[in-house]
């Protein structure tokens, strides 16, 4: 009878503290576990936490085959723009004012490409992004 009171106890104990660490995670959203996966010193890892604690932007992404020309509506702060691009032909992304005037290139690449690049937003507007192409790619941006 002893021991199955130690099993219970350590049943018990075991039970507490996975409910202690489902709630930290629950109350406080830290990705407890997986954040042991994740390399915090990954540039990756830096611009989801700056994008994340700043909220400043939409969170959108695009895919495609050839040009794309899209209105996106950007706040004032720090946007970061990720690129992909699969194929063998030239690769352009611009951001544009609601003017169509060029406001910054994004990316300007001949071949596959994956890259992401930081962009300060003066003002809350309408932007144009250009993707210009013929073959696969995608553009997300925060």
């Amino acid at each position: 009878m002893r021991q199955n009171t130690k099993f219970r106890l350590v049943i018990s104990f075991l039970f507490v503290v996975g409910m202690v660490i489902l709630a930290y995670y629950l109350i406080f959203d830290k990705w407890l576990l997986l954040k042991t996966f994740i390399d915090p010193n990954s540039e990756e890892y830096k611009i989801e936490e700056i994008a994340d604690n700043n909220k400043v932007q939409y969170r959108l992404s695009y895919t495609g085959v050839g040009d794309l020309k899209q209105t996106i509506a950007l706040n004032t702060g720090i946007a970061f723009f990720k690129m992909n691009h699969l194929g063998a032909s030239n690769f352009r992304v611009e951001l544009r004012t609601n003017t169509d005037s060029l406001f910054t290139v994004l990316a300007d690449q001949v071949g596959e490409y994956s890259g992401i690049v930081e962009v300060n937003i003066p003002t809350n507007d309408a932007y144009l992004l250009y993707v210009k192409t013929k073959d696969h790619w995608a553009v997300a941006y925060k």
